[in-house]
């Protein structure tokens, strides 16, 4: 298979206040050629609405949705072409604020490194950016740039542990696997009799299944009562969406009803693997 003919990768943020989500969709590319959309999903009706797409990754680790779904925290490197010191382009990495789902930065920071890059939201209102210890207020939608608090300092090489922050307030909880398992983490997450597992592989550069990169996730969904599972690598990201479990898989959305004991039909909410750049002008 050639790798032009991969699935695009997803990864997806949910509101934890509001029935929305934001998709990051990463299509298949060339050596060198990245490309990301966001996508808005309303969780009530399953509709999808493009936001923009970029030339340059979106790093998912050390992105964030606001509780309310209305803004969006993201961290992106450019990578269109070499860039060496001097350059008259100043930023090709930068961590922004946008409205959701689009891109179009409310609140901008440029950088010259991938060092503390990302951060986090604290409410519907104030964020932090990763390694910046002073604010700024006064800005749109009466958001508050807040200094990054002390306790939820991630050092420049452990966007892993940003990534973690968001794990343990989205109701994720870590356990340690056994020491052959090196570079894995084991997230767990409940909804009654059913228990949702990530597997995450930090670093992983020569394990990753291929068109997956070094950081990467699977998750395997089980319930307790029937002993039923669902799930495998294929999965890139899942969760619990109310009474009903979602994931990502082969470039498409899913979703099926649970209860204790089983779950209904599997429905196919959307397919992203024909999704094609169009250029979209943020409304604001």
């Amino acid at each position: 298979m050639k790798t032009s003919q991969f699935p695009p990768r997803l990864h997806v943020l949910l509101a934890s206040e509001a029935p929305f989500g934001l998709i990051i969709l990463r299509p298949s590319r060339q050596k060198g050629d990245f490309h990301t959309c966001t996508i808005g999903w309303n969780r009530t009706d399953d509709s999808f609405k493009l936001g923009q797409w970029l030339k340059g990754k979106i790093y998912e680790q050390d992105c964030d949705l606001s509780p309310d779904g209305k803004h969006f925290l993201y961290f992106v490197a450019g990578y269109s072409g070499s860039w060496k010191q001097g350059d008259s382009q100043p930023y090709r990495i930068w961590t922004a604020v946008s409205r959701a789902p689009y891109l179009k930065a409310l609140v901008f920071r440029g950088q010259m490194t991938t060092h503390c890059s990302g951060g986090r939201f604290e409410d519907n209102n104030r964020f932090w950016f990763n390694g910046e210890n002073e604010g700024q207020t006064g800005l749109e939608d009466e958001l508050e740039w807040i200094p990054q608090p002390p306790s939820k300092t991630v050092w420049a090489m452990e966007a892993d542990k940003l990534y973690d922050l968001r794990m343990r307030r989205g109701g994720w909880k870590a356990r340690e696997l056994a020491p052959s398992q090196r570079n894995v983490a084991l997230w767990k997450k409940t909804r009654n009799a059913w228990t949702l597992e990530q597997f995450s592989h930090y670093y992983c550069e020569s394990e990753h299944p291929i068109g997956r990169g070094p950081f990467w996730q699977w998750y395997r969904a089980s319930d307790n009562l029937s002993g039923e599972t669902l799930g495998d690598q294929s999965w890139e990201w899942a969760d619990f969406d109310n009474d009903r479990l979602v994931w990502a898989q082969g470039g498409k959305l899913f979703a099926t009803p649970i209860w204790d004991g089983g779950h209904g039909d599997i429905i196919e909410l959307a397919n992203f693997n024909d999704w094609k750049f169009t250029a979209v002008q943020a409304p604001y």
